[in-house]
């Protein structure tokens, strides 16, 4: 099948995201942002004091996460952060995130 299958606990998984976004360059930073605030999109740019919008983004993401993600947030945010991982998926009654940690080769031969 190829590739390591890993499974997060959901508030686990909401937690790896947070430690992965507080360390992203700005332009993840702001792929994050503009998926959870669509309606703030485009003025998002950054500006003189890119630290300072970088912590207020930031600030704003751990406030979103805090008052709960849903699951399909989670996925997508999972999606834009860790971009290598593939085959992302919730299961309910587990309330656990799968994913394989490493890609698949497309031409991998059988």
């Amino acid at each position: 099948m190829g590739g390591n299958m890993a499974i997060v606990p959901r508030d686990a998984a909401v937690q790896r995201l947070l430690a992965e976004i507080e360390q992203s360059k700005w332009d993840d930073i702001l792929a994050v942002y503009d998926e959870l605030f669509p309606e703030s999109s485009g003025s998002s740019a950054p500006s003189d004091n890119e630290d300072t919008r970088r912590d207020s983004m930031i600030a704003a993401i751990q406030c979103h996460a805090k008052q709960g993600l849903e699951v399909e947030e989670i996925l997508d945010l999972w999606n834009v952060v860790f971009p290598k991982h593939v085959n992302v998926w919730y299961e309910e009654e587990s309330e656990t995130i799968h994913f394989n940690e490493e890609a698949i080769p497309v031409n991998s031969t059988k």
